[in-house]
């Protein structure tokens, strides 16, 4: 989580986008069960809004990208 952070840094100097919502997940082998389920519920709402950000950028990045590169 904490290199997460520090990449954004980096990252945004290298002219790349990240997005806000970081879906970590502690102690991963005793997350979910065999089928792929999280134990803890909240979960899937941490996962949902991250992917939803996630596509906003993809679709707004995409509309700016066919404008040109503004630099």
């Amino acid at each position: 989580m904490r290199a997460a952070v520090n990449a954004r840094i980096m990252l945004g100097e290298l002219g790349m986008v990240s997005i806000k919502t970081i879906f970590s997940v502690g102690n991963v082998m005793n997350s979910f069960d065999k089928e792929g389920n999280p134990f803890d519920l909240s979960y899937n709402k941490k996962v949902f809004r991250f992917f939803e950000e996630l596509e906003w950028y993809t679709e707004a990045l995409k509309e700016a990208g066919s404008k040109g590169v503004p630099f």
